[in-house]
């Protein structure tokens, strides 16, 4: 009954009133749609500083021989709602640069950089998560890609040492998407909660649909490479379902070691699969509703206060006009 009382008042408004007030109105109707759809989305930044106290490269700086490898700084940036933008230089030296954006359909897009002083090995892990749904009348074909590029200093006595190990001069990095039901993602009290969940997941977890992952190259110097999530983990192609709901999940992690640095400011993109077919991408474009789009923004907000405000004054002006003449 309040919805049919606004819009009734918002016809009868003159049409600057009846812009403002339609914003408002249109805000009250998908109201009960927003409850319906994943509200959770945001994003963080786990960043870390060791000491590795003048050790020599060929030195593990996370090994016993190093006895000061406890890390010495951490920061939990960003939260629910939140786009992080943080580019901080530690004390003992370097840089860490973590940054989020949301592009199309409010997938990903990551810039991260570590930068190691010389006596110190700094990371930075970035995590994203994005609520949506589908809304649809048939199931839709679900594929992304990640398109990375990196430059780093490499990692040479890491391949040496069969993988293991943390030695000066290195920069190596890692990134991975999953694909959940959104009825197994658990409410994200603050990121730190987002970074237990993730650890050690995989397809053995109850409510993951589909991971892919990729490991940043070793050698040194520029690298490029892309990452499809297209297979669901039964081992068939991921697909949307009518109704269904959904939480996206990125983690990209830079390492550098003692004067090495892992640049990946150019940046990793998450976007619609250029393995779907244009009919395929504009079905799920049309039909997706993500969590962050169900938030408004600022300027939505101003109008739809003025909104509200003028739709109230015009019905307590129809209420006078309608006792003057009964």
């Amino acid at each position: 009954m309040q919805r049919t009382n606004i819009f009734r008042t918002c016809r009868s408004a003159a049409a600057p009133v009846a812009a403002a007030c339609l914003v408002a109105s249109g805000f009250l109707v998908s109201g009960g749609a927003a409850h319906a759809a994943p509200t959770s989305f945001g994003s963080g930044s786990f960043q870390s500083v060791r000491t590795c106290s003048g050790l020599p490269d060929e030195v593990d700086c996370m090994s016993a021989a190093n006895p000061d490898r406890v890390r010495k700084e951490t920061f939990i940036l960003g939260g629910e709602g939140i786009a992080i933008n943080s580019d901080i230089t530690p004390l003992t030296g370097g840089r860490i640069l973590s940054k989020v954006q949301f592009g199309e359909l409010d997938l990903p897009i990551i810039k991260s950089g570590a930068w190691a002083g010389p006596d110190n090995r700094v990371a930075s892990t970035i995590h994203t998560y994005m609520g949506f749904s589908y809304g649809g009348d048939a199931p839709a074909v679900y594929a992304l890609d990640a398109l990375i590029d990196w430059t780093g200093s490499g990692a040479p006595l890491r391949e040496e040492n069969g993988g293991a190990g943390e030695f000066g001069g290195e920069g190596i990095g890692g990134f991975t998407l999953w694909l959940l039901d959104a009825a197994s993602f658990p409410p994200v009290g603050n990121i730190a909660s987002l970074f237990d969940f993730t650890i050690s997941m995989n397809c053995s977890r109850a409510g993951v649909l589909g991971t892919s992952i990729l490991h940043l190259g070793t050698a040194a110097g520029p690298g490029a490479a892309s990452i499809t999530l297209s297979t669901g983990c039964d081992g068939s192609g991921l697909q949307l379902v009518p109704g269904g709901e959904y939480v996206l999940i990125s983690s990209f992690q830079t390492v550098a070691n003692r004067n090495g640095f892992m640049d990946a400011t150019n940046t990793i993109t998450v976007q619609l699969s250029e393995t779907l077919p244009e009919a395929a991408r504009q079905q799920i474009r049309e039909n997706v509703v993500t969590a962050r789009s169900l938030v408004p923004e600022p300027a939505t907000w101003t109008m739809m206060i003025v909104g509200f405000g003028l739709a109230g004054a015009a019905a307590r002006r129809k209420r006078r006009t309608g006792l003057l003449t009964a």
